[in-house]
């Protein structure tokens, strides 16, 4: 390794951003641990969304900080090595797998949504203001939620109009459910990744509840794993 100065070291990549968010009245909310303490459905935290679970179930204790959030950022630390997201296949084939990684983020909890969400994205992206990544416009490609016929979910044209008002059409792109690793579970939930979004909508109540039952299958079958994991664990 040289002596060279490194531009963008993962201190102020981390820093613009919580400072970004917290301008926008975010409240930065620390990276919860890797092994979650009081979540028996995750071996690892493989997102920033784990920790806001008690908010979207309804289950978010009226007398804690955590129930009263309505905007908040952060960036979790996360392990993709196992469960439903295992990146350990993809690991070394690509740039952008690794199964340990930070997850930057800001939610809002029925606070702002689309427009506000996308307009910051760009900001914070682009040359829009000063303190932020600067990123070359023409080489941002933005996804949009582009319907899933056989759940019935419509196309989210909003969110592909907000897009258009910064980039052309050909560099908005339509991705459906199985193109989004990190589905969001919920009624309607909008997570935003730095310049990408997507929309999961349930528009009916057996749609919640086949949710829940598919989120409970999912819980079981990490519970098995964590299990079988802590018997060899023993046993080593």
């Amino acid at each position: 390794m040289g002596s060279e100065e490194i531009e963008w070291p993962a201190n102020r990549v981390r820093d613009t951003f919580i400072k970004f968010f917290e301008d926008k009245q975010h409240v930065n909310w620390k990276s919860s641990p890797v092994v979650p303490h009081n979540d028996p459905t995750l071996l690892f935290a493989n997102a920033g969304m784990n920790q806001y679970k008690p908010i979207f179930l309804g289950t978010a204790d009226p007398n804690t900080q955590l129930s009263k959030l309505t905007r908040a950022c952060n960036t979790q630390k996360c392990i993709r090595a196992g469960g439903k997201h295992n990146d350990l296949d993809d690991v070394r084939k690509d740039t952008y797998h690794h199964t340990f990684f930070e997850m930057l983020g800001n939610c809002s909890f029925g606070d702002y949504f689309k427009a506000e969400a996308i307009s910051w994205a760009w900001k914070l992206l682009t040359k829009a203001c000063s303190n932020v990544y600067k990123l070359p416009e023409d080489r941002i490609y933005a996804t949009y939620f582009g319907g899933d016929e056989k759940s019935g979910l419509d196309p989210d044209t909003e969110a592909k109009a907000l897009w258009l008002k910064y980039l052309p059409k050909k560099r908005v792109l339509p991705f459906g459910c199985k193109a989004e690793a990190a589905q969001v579970r919920g009624k309607t939930f909008y997570l935003q990744y730095s310049n990408r979004q997507e929309i999961v909508n349930y528009k009916t109540t057996a749609d919640v509840v086949r949710n829940v039952l598919e989120m409970l299958q999912i819980a079981e079958s990490l519970v098995a794993e964590r299990k079988i994991q802590t018997k060899r664990r023993i046993k080593n």
